[in-house]
């Protein structure tokens, strides 16, 4: 007896007269189907007039079951910038970013902890502990395109820092929640 494949409504899945499964499909970011089917995808967003030196935004999963995998982080800043993302175990304090779900109609609260839009003080960063780092010039955009391969797993945290003349920079990280076997 051969195996049969159904669509999902009791049809059957189709064979070519050279035996290859006919299918189509439609092709999107992981974070698309996590949003989608789970409304489990978020963006922090972070704008304010830093110094150079200082710690800009601060990300931490606090999830006990799903890993953080980061997308996108988008840095910007009025003046020529500097900003540099590293791993952290410290404890930072600072005002309060929530996370904003991508999927309005299902709008479950991101479990994680951000802090920006202001100086985030309790962080040292290490040069040993840094990730990924982006140049931009004045009134420039820069995307670090991490594709989900930033993953945090429980208590995981990242901080970033920005070097430049004073004056606003913006940060928007994109995220989503997911189960490790994923």
């Amino acid at each position: 007896m051969a195996t049969q494949i159904t669509d999902g409504n009791n049809g059957i899945v189709g064979v070519s007269l050279n035996k290859r499964l006919n299918v189509s499909s439609r092709t999107g970011s992981r974070a698309y189907y996590v949003a989608r089917d789970d409304g489990l995808c978020y963006t922090w967003t972070s704008s304010w007039s830093a110094d150079t030196g200082e710690e800009v935004f601060y990300l931490k999963n606090n999830s006990k079951t799903l890993l953080l995998l980061i997308d996108e982080i988008t840095c910007s800043s009025v003046n020529a910038g500097f900003f540099e993302i590293y791993t952290t175990t410290d404890t930072a304090a600072g005002t309060t970013v929530t996370g904003k779900a991508t999927n309005q109609r299902i709008g479950i609260s991101a479990d994680a902890s951000a802090l920006g839009n202001a100086e985030v003080t309790g962080v040292t960063p290490a040069v040993a502990d840094r990730i990924y780092l982006c140049r931009n010039a004045a009134n420039g955009r820069s995307v670090i395109n991490v594709k989900d391969e930033l993953i945090l797993g429980q208590d995981d945290a990242i901080v970033i820092t920005y070097t430049g003349s004073t004056g606003i920079q913006d940060i928007e990280v994109t995220g989503f929640f997911e189960h490790e076997d994923a």
